[in-house]
């Protein structure tokens, strides 16, 4: 693999970054304004649904920029790399939630909240790059 960052890649970057950046202004804000409009009016109106559906936005523009780079990067090799990490991660993602979704139904073991579902795949897909990598050194 080389050493020099392709455009497709510095791309990607910026958009995670930023989009990123706005998923924890917009969770933050989320959170202190649900928190502090507790009570009120708003609290139960179509605010209460903007709010919570804030921060998910990010999140889709990150998974857009995701596909992006996959479609855009000229270099064969990051290509395979990418998409098989991100299939390791599909399926080790799948296989957590399923499996602890069953959990929850018939161990009564704590409930796994959804929103949670994305940092984990994005975790799946980090630690698969590593072994995915190591096998073509």
């Amino acid at each position: 693999m080389t050493a020099h960052r392709s455009n497709a890649r510095g791309r990607y970057l910026k958009r995670f970054t930023v989009s990123m950046i706005a998923y924890a202004v917009l969770l933050i804000g989320s959170v202190l304004t649900l928190e502090n409009i507790e009570g009120s009016q708003l609290a139960n109106g179509p605010w209460r649904y903007a709010l919570a559906l804030a921060p998910s936005l990010p999140i889709l523009a990150t998974i857009w920029s995701m596909g992006a780079y996959l479609a855009d990067e000229a270099d064969e090799f990051r290509r395979t790399i990418l998409a098989q990490s991100m299939l390791w991660a599909l399926g080790l993602t799948l296989s957590f939630t399923s499996v602890w979704g069953f959990m929850e139904e018939f161990a009564q073991v704590p409930r796994f909240p959804l929103y949670l579902t994305f940092p984990v795949f994005c975790f799946a897909m980090a630690l698969a790059q590593v072994f995915v990598t190591r096998r073509y050194k």
